[in-house]
């Protein structure tokens, strides 16, 4: 069976609360491979993002990050997701983010 990577989310994110972008599907385990962060705005953003369980506890991956003006940013990271995880973003009030997350989805569930 090949392996491909895939779009798993992307979009522009301008809320100041987590905002889920990506949940793994049932039976399935995700590996993201890479997160592609972009200030489309004249200011530094600051953009958090989570990762969460499926109780829905927020374990924070990265926190803090900020972005100067038009600052593109990549994170390549390899991290294995299981059934019903998520992938939340949440940035500086007002603040517009655009984002870009591939990886693989791969069916069962990893051990």
């Amino acid at each position: 069976m090949a392996v491909r990577t895939k779009l798993l989310a992307s979009g522009r994110n301008t809320s100041a609360t987590a905002v889920v972008v990506y949940t793994v599907p049932l039976l399935e385990t995700a590996i993201v491979k890479q997160i592609v962060l972009f200030n489309i705005n004249t200011t530094t953003a600051t953009t958090l993002q989570l990762l969460m369980d499926t109780a829905a506890n927020n374990q924070t991956v990265w926190a803090e990050l900020a972005m100067a003006s038009r600052l593109h940013l990549r994170l390549d990271m390899w991290q294995v997701l299981q059934p019903g995880m998520e992938i939340a973003l949440a940035n500086t009030a007002a603040v517009g983010v655009n984002y870009w997350i591939s990886g693989t989805e791969l069916e069962g569930v990893a051990d």
